[in-house]
């Protein structure tokens, strides 16, 4: 009877499912935060009733935070995977963070902050550069001042990770760097040796031209390139969370069938080296094949995706990206 109970055990620590840990940052990637302005131009006053009706918006010290197209689907998605782990890690101040976990819930009511167990981590734990410029290698990158040969090289080929302040993976308690996503849209805010683990929530379309986005879509004329242009960096921009689910199940896949860490798998569909030395992003173009795969995931997610004349799912909150 002993040895049976201990063969049991034994099976069932081998099936448990190995721990993924998956984080996320949120301005960028979870919420925009918009200012009068591009509320006026993106978010006319009768949609942001309507979005405010459904929850998907928090008035906050002056600024409108509207939760992203997806956001839901995907958070929900990646807390689903077997051995998930989620934590929030963003640099805006820890009570703000909050303020926005317990506010934004996913399909089924779930709050962010019971999803993530209460892992959050705020300004307070990001890496920041000392004032001798010693504490981090891009800064000293930014400076000149590096002297070691090995040490230019990698920052050369690391380039587009440059920047002052960091987020520092291994702060999480359990967290094992091979089995970890940073889904950030910020290269820089990947910690040194961590650039693998990040994931880029690529923003083509920012919020620095909402007026020429609202000219396109109100059919005024444009050269034919330049509207193109901006279809393609507007639908780009309005489908990105639906593209991270596509990359992330990629990711997996790769990891699995080519027996490779996930980081790696990871940083091979993102990234590739140039002749320079410098690394490039892969996937600015958008793959139809990842944006195929969102579909199909935010689709078993929530049923309120709709097919657009594009031929791919979203889900147009208060028919705000598609008139």
């Amino acid at each position: 009877m002993k040895w049976i109970l201990l063969l049991l055990l034994s099976f069932n620590v081998a099936a448990a499912p190995k721990r993924i840990d998956f984080i996320f940052d949120i301005d960028g990637v979870l919420v925009d935060r918009a200012n009068k302005e591009t509320v006026r131009h993106l978010y006319p006053d009768t949609k942001i009733s309507e979005l405010k009706a459904a929850g998907r918006v928090l008035e906050l010290n002056g600024h409108t935070y509207i939760l992203n197209k997806g956001a839901e689907e995907l958070v929900e998605y990646l807390s689903n995977i077997p051995g998930a782990k989620i934590t929030f890690f963003s640099t805006g101040p820890k009570d703000r963070n909050i303020i926005f976990l317990n506010h934004f819930k996913t399909n089924k009511g779930k709050k962010f902050i019971d999803i993530a167990e209460g892992r959050v981590l705020s300004y307070d734990q990001a890496l920041r550069v000392d004032e001798n410029g010693k504490a981090h290698w891009a800064e000293l990158f930014e400076r000149e001042q590096l002297n070691s040969p090995i040490e230019k090289n990698v920052v050369s080929e690391l380039k587009p990770f440059a920047g002052p302040v960091k987020k520092d993976l291994t702060q999480i308690e359990g967290l094992n760097l091979e089995r970890a996503i940073l889904i950030d849209d910020r290269t820089a805010n990947a910690a040194r040796g961590q650039e693998k683990n990040l994931l880029k929530v690529d923003l083509l379309l920012t919020r620095q031209e909402p007026e020429r986005v609202l000219r396109f879509l109100d059919g005024h004329e444009q050269p034919r390139v330049y509207r193109n242009k901006i279809n393609e960096i507007y639908h780009s921009w309005s489908n990105r969370l639906m593209l991270t689910a596509g990359l992330i199940d990629e990711v997996l896949k790769n990891a699995k069938n080519k027996k490779i860490s996930i980081a790696e798998a990871l940083f091979r569909l993102q990234w590739k080296k140039e002749r320079n030395g410098e690394l490039s992003y892969k996937l600015l173009n958008k793959p139809l094949k990842l944006l195929q795969k969102g579909q199909a995931i935010f689709l078993k997610q929530n049923k309120q995706f709709k097919l657009n004349p594009a031929g791919l799912y979203y889900c147009d909150y208060a028919g705000i990206f598609i008139k």
